[in-house]
Parts: C-alpha cells; sequence; structure tokens
C-alpha cells in the first residue's frame, strides 16, 4: 500500500538518551531491549532475556543517520552493518521506527 500521508514530526535532536523498545500487542516478547544513544554518534543495546534471566549488553555501536535524519544505520564495533530503521516519528517522548 502506497500513502501520501506526511511524516509526523522528527525532531533528531531528541534522539539522545534511552528508548526502549515496545513491541506490538499482538507480539509476545520474553524480555526487553533497551538502546541508549550518545550525542558522540555512538549507542549502547541492552537485551534482557526473561527466560533466562541474562543481561546482554551490546556496546561500540556507531550510528549513522542519512541526509535528512529518517534513517538510522547501526554499524557493530567492526563497522560491520547490524540494524538499519526508518525514523517516522521522533519527539522528546516518542520514538517510532
Amino acid at each position: 500500500m502506497i500513502s501520501c500521508k506526511k511524516d509526523e514530526t522528527i525532531s533528531i535532536d531528541n534522539l539522545s538518551g534511552e528508548w526502549n523498545v515496545i513491541a506490538d500487542a499482538n507480539v509476545v516478547m520474553d524480555g526487553s531491549i533497551t538502546y541508549t544513544f550518545e550525542k558522540d554518534g555512538t549507542c549502547l543495546k541492552r537485551i534482557y532475556n526473561a527466560l533466562s534471566n541474562k543481561d546482554s549488553l551490546v556496546r561500540d555501536i556507531k550510528v549513522v543517520l542519512s541526509y535528512d535524519n529518517t534513517l538510522i544505520t547501526l554499524y557493530n564495533g567492526n563497522n560491520h552493518y547490524t540494524e538499519q530503521y526508518r525514523i517516522t516519528k521522533l519527539t522528546g517522548a516518542e520514538m517510532n521506527w
């Protein structure tokens, strides 16, 4: 489906800080994922597995934003692509990707 709806507000200055991933209401998550974006262009990713009661921390993630700040790409410590998301909304209280 193609939509002509304009993207909601994207204020990239609000990216820095901690963001929790909230799953779709139809998806059962056995844990949580939290991203902490730093002003220096890096990120930490904390993954909690409720089934094993273990935390994993991924460090040294490099964050690259597209020229229009709508596409965020993450690279690991070896500069290998790991994740990419299109930001559709970013305010001080909410980020949708």
